[in-house]
């Protein structure tokens, strides 16, 4: 119960009046509110996500722990032009170009784009976020998540230059046969003009290898 109470004079004397409240619905509420949030936030950090929120008209940025330590920054409510100033000068352009399409067109901005921290420690992060509008349609700002993936893109770069390197060693290989078989033939070919059997027996399948890698 919310207990309240006003004191006054009445009729010369001092008097009280009192009202009580019945809040525990109320109080419930709260709590269930506060612990969804605590599982939120339990969920969030084992996922390794923050939570961000630009707020456009005051041009604010508040960040949640683990977004602030993703940054690099301090904890709170930051300056969101300090923390563009923290985006890799590749990513810039198309992060805030992409910001701008998701809030007039009105869905999700899912974007990806690398970080510099102090020290100069490059991060990639991934971000996920939806826009949010007043009461008549204008777009006062953004709210959504970010994660580190620095070690699923360097994962992606490396299975690349593998690809690229295999590609390589498979073109050089083919090649390499291409040549065997060419320098087969021409000794068979100088072979039987010697009048000698020809000592390389070109079977069917290097044939059809051979027809097959030369096809257009």
């Amino acid at each position: 119960l919310d207990l309240y109470s006003r004191s006054f004079i009445q009729d010369g004397r001092p008097a009280v009046i009192g009202l009580a409240v019945d809040v525990t619905p109320h109080r419930a509420a709260e709590q269930a509110r506060d612990a969804a949030q605590r599982r939120l936030a339990l969920a969030l950090a084992a996922g390794g996500m923050g939570v961000w929120e630009w707020h456009s008209p005051s041009d604010s940025l508040s960040c949640s722990p683990e977004c602030a330590r993703l940054l690099g920054v301090a904890e709170g409510h930051l300056a969101p032009q300090a923390n563009l100033s923290r985006v890799h000068p590749d990513d810039l352009e198309r992060l805030i170009r992409e910001t701008r399409e998701a809030l007039a067109r009105q869905h999700t901005l899912a974007t990806e784009f690398r970080i510099v921290r102090p020290g100069n420690e490059v991060h990639w992060l991934a971000s996920l976020a939806a826009p949010r509008y007043d009461e008549t349609g204008q777009p006062v700002g953004l709210i959504g998540t970010i994660r580190d993936i620095t070690d699923h893109r360097q994962t992606l770069d490396e299975l690349r230059q593998r690809n690229d390197e295999l590609e390589q060693l498979n073109a050089a290989a083919v090649g390499r046969e291409i040549d065997m078989i060419a320098l087969k033939r021409q000794v068979n070919a100088l072979s039987a003009e010697a009048g000698h059997a020809p000592p390389y027996d070109l079977s069917f399948a290097e044939e059809a290898a051979t027809d097959r890698i030369e096809a257009p």
